[in-house]
């Protein structure tokens, strides 16, 4: 059986930010029932005509499916017969084209029975829609919801249908919870009809359905596992979480994981009560037979505990006011896994934890199995240069610390490692107070002795692209010889979510692209949004109109003439210079012909970078250096940037948002191999090639 979800559950994702969750987290498939503002699917932008090739290619890069396109289409109003058609005939459409097998209708309108339903009505409307099924080859799913929750009835609906192309998806929390039908009857009366599968969790209140996530209710899923299995089920069972119609409910990065880790213990194995095996004695009980090897993971062993023996302790310190029983415990873990989630920790990603024997220790560990993350423990005894190598050669994502051991401040050998952190404020407001924050950004350089220098314009059309391969990293190099055609450009709804480099081009019919400044991504959500200090368009701030004339801001851009400036400017300064184009990002590398850097390897470590130069004859180049990938390019240094940028002709360069964000569009393609995921990251801004 696979995994999928309704996109019911996440109403305010953005298409990029679906399947990427859905393939962190471990998900199949993902069923379409709306996105965003666009509750008909067909109608959603990643399945206009034309998007829906790419779409296709990224979920099949991604190895996800859409297994069903769900419609709201009700088939028992008999005045909206041809309405129903027609719409229904989209989703059809729309399942074929994109490849999946299941489109599901409603019988009847509400969960739960309410008033009569016309049988003939809705047999008609499925006959008439079962020859347009068949011939895109897609199967009408009829949902067992409404007065269809008593599933003897839709067994003779689709018996009178009687076509292989309509059937029947089982939403397993209707029929047990409105008609009182336990799973095993489902099954036996719908047998080979249930081609796909709803679940959903809940208890009641009174006279009133509280949904709950999976196992904090009294659905029966062992059965349904159970009654599915007799029938050989092999499809999809997807979570339908409806919190596009109750926005109250739990979030779906809470939601999804805790579905799949729960779906995990029914998965690919036959489920039932073990029991519980007496110790020598007689005295006490053990779970699992002893010198017996469990195959179990960490949060099922967990679970299964805590289940168990939900009142024991599982903790209790004697130097620390911490005492917890199993239940107890579990809760603290799954809170604090939560919190991991929200900060952005995906499965396999590498979580470190720099401290003593104390309890946020142990639950750290737990949490982070419980997500699939890889915990990565740092001795407490390390000084600043063991830390930093084990944190750079362990690709940790994300560091969880005391404030320090003995001799050792934590504090200040994280703020020495990384002063980088600066530039992505959302990570580091733990370490610095507002207004040592206020006064880190946008300061990582104070030059602003740069001598604007002439050349003689170009209008050569021609762009040069040059591969850069050393045996550290791989790299490309864009030369473009009129630097007037270098603009920025933004993502059209910045506030809402930032773009793909691509896609930013594409938009803006540029022949090139490079990522451009920095941004916030609040909670590492990956949304691309917020950028901060100045946006220059055309000579308009697009961002930054509030700042004083007199406050210095970061700010790579370019003047009227084709200069490319790269400094600490204030408006007043950029105004005199003709500025026309930039954004906030750098530092500097090289300024007036000379390197910026003199010693080390400019402190910002090894990762993907983004540069942007130009020579004395006004040539704009490009760089991009790939990284995070062994065996093909590990990445470079700041210092490593500069050289390049030097050895190339630069008279001068500034650095631009690297790691994940690194990406050169050209000719229609990205050139270079991006660290992110998915293959292009969302940034709010590029410099661009018209």
């Amino acid at each position: 059986m696979k995994l999928a979800f309704s996109t019911l559950g996440c109403p305010d994702f953005n298409w990029s930010d679906i399947y990427a969750m859905a393939k962190d987290i471990g998900f199949d498939g993902i069923e379409i029932r709306g996105l965003g503002k666009d509750i008909f699917s067909d109608r959603a932008q990643p399945f206009h005509e034309d998007e829906i090739a790419q779409t296709i290619k990224k979920l099949s890069k991604l190895r996800l499916e859409i297994p069903c396109v769900s419609s709201g289409c009700c088939l028992k109003f008999s005045e909206k017969v041809q309405e129903n058609k027609d719409e229904i005939i989209q989703y059809i459409q729309l399942a074929s084209k994109v490849g999946a097998p299941f489109v599901r209708v409603l019988g009847d309108l509400e969960p739960h029975p309410e008033g009569e339903v016309d049988d003939q009505v809705v047999l008609a409307a499925l006959k008439e829609l079962a020859p347009v099924a068949e011939k895109f080859n897609v199967v009408l799913l009829v949902e067992t919801n409404g007065v269809y929750t008593d599933t003897e009835r839709l067994r003779q609906l689709l018996d009178n249908v009687a076509s292989d192309n309509v059937a029947a998806l089982w939403d397993v929390h209707h029929p047990y919870r409105f008609a009182n039908e336990k799973p095993g009857k489902t099954v036996q009366n719908l047998g080979a009809y249930i081609q796909y599968v709803h679940i959903k969790d809940s208890v009641m209140e009174g006279n009133k359905v509280k949904y709950r996530m999976m196992g904090e209710g009294d659905l029966p899923v062992e059965d349904m596992i159970l009654a599915l299995r007799s029938i050989n089920y092999e499809g999809y069972i997807s979570l339908e979480w409806v919190k596009r119609w109750a926005p109250e409910l739990t979030d779906p990065g809470i939601v999804f994981p805790h579905f799949v880790e729960y779906m995990s213990r029914f998965m690919d194995k036959k489920t039932g009560n073990v029991g519980l095996f007496d110790n020598n004695t007689k005295t006490g009980k053990y779970i699992w037979k002893k010198d017996e090897l469990i195959d179990l993971t960490f949060p099922q062993v967990l679970d299964r505990v805590a289940d168990e023996f939900p009142d024991q302790f599982a903790f209790r310190y004697t130097t620390l006011d911490y005492t917890r029983t199993y239940s107890e415990f579990r809760d603290d873990v799954d809170t604090f896994a939560r919190a991991l989630i929200a900060l952005g920790v995906k499965p396999r990603d590498h979580v470190a934890i720099w401290a003593t024997n104390v309890p946020q220790w142990y639950i750290t560990f737990w949490a982070t199995v419980k997500i699939g993350a890889v915990l990565v423990t740092v001795n407490t005894a390390y000084k600043i240069y063991e830390t930093e190598y084990l944190l750079r050669q362990s690709d940790t994502h994300t560091l969880i610390m005391v404030d320090g051991y003995k001799d050792s401040n934590y504090v200040e050998i994280i703020k020495e490692i990384c002063p980088e952190l600066a530039r992505h404020p959302q990570y580091i407001t733990w370490l610095y107070n507002k207004d040592e924050l206020n006064q880190i950004l946008g300061t990582v350089t104070t030059t602003d002795t740069q001598k604007v220098f002439s050349f003689k314009l170009r209008t050569d059309p021609t762009l040069n692209l040059k591969k850069i391969e050393t045996s550290r990293f791989v790299g490309y190099l864009l030369e473009i010889p009129n630097p007037t055609r270098v603009q920025v450009a933004m993502a059209e709804d910045i506030n809402e979510k930032g773009d793909t480099t691509s896609n930013i081009a594409k938009k803006n019919n540029a022949v090139a692209a490079i990522n451009g400044g920095g941004f916030y991504d609040p909670n590492g959500t990956g949304t691309g949004r917020l950028p901060y200090g100045f946006i220059l368009h055309e000579g308009k701030y697009l961002l930054g109109q509030q700042v004083d004339d007199k406050e210095k801001v970061d700010f790579v851009g370019l003047t009227k003439s084709g200069n490319l400036i790269a400094s600490n400017y204030n408006k007043k300064q950029l105004s005199d210079l003709g500025a026309v184009e930039g954004l906030t990002f750098g530092p500097p590398l090289i300024i007036n012909g000379e390197k910026v850097i003199k010693n080390g390897d400019g402190g910002w470590g090894i990762s993907p970078r983004s540069a942007i130069g130009q020579k004395k004859d006004g040539t704009i180049m490009f760089l991009v250096i790939d990284g995070r990938q062994p065996g093909y390019s590990i990445g470079a240094t700041l210092v490593d940037a500069q050289n390049m940028m030097y050895e190339n002709g630069a008279y001068i360069a500034a650095n631009l948002d690297g790691g994940s964000s690194t990406t050169l569009y050209y000719n229609g393609k990205v050139v270079n191999k991006p660290a992110d995921l998915l293959g292009e990251r969302m940034i709010p801004t590029a410099f661009i090639v018209k």
